[in-house]
């Protein structure tokens, strides 16, 4: 399965190359751009994130913006291992939060068409959890066809002290 999650899309791994090809092959209809900052003096991590159009089109737009850490160190279970329990199980990817939402917002609707060059920019703000090591935090950010749900263009920025 390459770029789907409906299993009627389920292709054998022999063609995974042909498959990954088309789409490498497209150009992107978005530019996704993270400007971030986290300022220690209040514990807020800013950003502003901007989408721009590449190719001209008419889709209806939501934008996701998540804050993930990574070398969590903490217990895990595994059923098959004696002992089940692991100290000290490196977790990655973490969701800490989401800046706008689970789903994220609308940033367009179909109702107008997006031109070449047009940029949709969006500002967020939240504060950091006092368990969060900053250093392994980054912000994740992806534009997807609401209708579709596919997810068109993404981008991460890594955060520092």
């Amino acid at each position: 399965m390459v770029n789907s999650y409906a299993a009627a899309d389920l292709t054998t791994h022999t063609l995974w190359g042909a498959s990954v090809a088309e789409y490498a092959s497209l150009y992107p209809e978005f530019l996704v751009s993270i400007d971030g900052v986290y300022t220690s003096s209040d514990s807020m991590i800013n950003c502003t994130v901007d989408v721009e159009t590449y190719i001209a089109n008419n889709r209806n737009l939501s934008l996701t913006v998540f804050v993930l850490e990574d070398h969590i160190l903490q217990w895990q279970k595994d059923y098959e291992a004696e002992p089940e329990d692991i100290e000290g199980y490196e977790h990655n990817h973490v969701l800490r939060v989401g800046m706008n939402g689970p789903f994220g917002e609308s940033i367009k609707d179909n109702t107008n068409n997006s031109a070449v060059g047009d940029i949709l920019s969006k500002s967020y703000s939240v504060k950091k959890g006092e368990d969060w090591v900053i250093d392994n935090c980054l912000i994740v950010a992806f534009v997807y066809d609401t209708e579709t749900e596919e997810i068109l263009q993404a981008e991460v920025l890594h955060l520092h002290e």
